[in-house]
């Protein structure tokens, strides 16, 4: 197996989910095989170029004087979501085995990006292209029906009037969606900074489709990473305190400190569950179970590989039911198209005659 190749990396950050993975991977096979956190980024780093050479004397530094291994991949570029993976890691103890599987989890995620890129990519071009064509046909053809139709005193009919009103105004419910949608975006930017964790998250729940891969992300998220610390022999309150330390997931911080004041109070841990709309509902029936039969940490593991499965699954859908239906308003604007042209010609030759 060949550990590293030669990459071309600008200013010492990886440029893309494949390259963080690819050395997340090699990292962890390193690991495996004996090699210190140091020995393990300077091999992988011998080989670049200079710029990555800087970062690379920057970041054997940081760790040799004790920095995490979550700082330094950070720094790199890893995303929060993983680093949450790995910095629970150094405390389970797993750190290569969680190295390995987000390796494969970026590349995997690449994968998932060039699908739906591949899926959109094609509908997007006709919808540009019919813009376009809209664009012409108010701007030159409509304007040239009008001067006809009041020299030769044709009225439309109130269908006709219909279908030539929606292709006159079609460009601008474009520009009035895309002008939208930036404003969404930027809102919800803003209300990171505006709204708590907690107010930001029950505000997405609200939202149809965003709500339910929100729910599957974040009951994956705390099942899992409370199952790998619970499986390393770490007590449930020191399990979610480490969870409540960690600054990469912020609901997931407010959620953990949440819970361990009412577990202090004597709630149940799955009543705390049940409190929570972060979650799915199955997870407090999962808990329960668990601790009823003393297999907490093995459920909850099990679980939170079905939350994946079902998120995979719920994706997956999603993208088949895109281009087809892009490809249906993409024909319907075609058919309003050929209407407004041809009906009134029709209409015209039989008042005509």
């Amino acid at each position: 197996m060949v550990l590293f190749q030669k990459r071309n990396i600008k200013s010492g950050f990886m440029k893309s989910d494949e390259e963080l993975g690819q050395f997340l991977q090699r990292l962890g096979e390193l690991l495996l095989r004996g090699y210190s956190i140091v020995e393990a980024f300077d091999l992988l780093f011998i080989y670049q170029t200079h710029p990555l050479k800087i970062t690379r004397s920057t970041l054997i530094k940081k760790l040799e004087k004790g920095d995490t291994l979550t700082n330094v991949l950070a720094i790199l570029g890893v995303p929060k979501d993983i680093c949450i993976r790995i910095y629970l890691s150094e405390f389970h103890g797993n750190i290569a085995y969680t190295l390995i599987q987000s390796g494969k989890y970026l590349i995997e995620k690449k994968k998932d990006h060039e699908i739906l890129l591949k899926t959109i990519q094609y509908p997007m071009l006709l919808i540009v292209f019919l813009l376009l064509l809209l664009l012409l046909l108010r701007h030159n053809l409509l304007p040239q029906f009008s001067l006809l139709y009041g020299s030769v005193e044709y009225h439309p009919s109130k269908v006709v009037q219909i279908i030539l009103h929606t292709i006159e105004k079609l460009p601008m419910y474009f520009i009035l969606i895309i002008f939208l949608s930036v404003i969404l975006c930027f809102v919800y930017k803003l209300s990171k900074r505006w709204l708590s964790p907690p107010q930001l998250a029950y505000l997405l729940l609200n939202v149809p489709i965003i709500s339910k891969i929100k729910l599957y992300v974040d009951t994956h998220l705390f099942s899992r990473e409370l199952s790998h610390l619970l499986n390393s022999g770490i007590s449930m309150t020191d399990s979610l305190k480490l969870l409540g330390e960690q600054n990469y997931k912020p609901l997931l911080k407010h959620i953990s400190r949440s819970m361990i004041i009412k577990l202090n109070e004597g709630i149940s841990f799955s009543k705390c569950i049940q409190s929570y709309p972060y979650f799915r509902k199955e997870l407090s029936l999962i808990v329960h179970h668990g601790e009823a039969n003393g297999k907490l940490a093995e459920e909850l593991e099990l679980y939170s590989s079905m939350c994946l499965e079902e998120l995979e699954r719920y994706t997956k859908t999603l993208l088949k039911w895109i281009q087809p239906t892009i490809f249906l308003f993409i024909g319907i604007c075609i058919l309003l198209i050929y209407f407004s042209i041809m009906m009134p010609m029709f209409n015209m030759m039989n008042d005509l005659s």
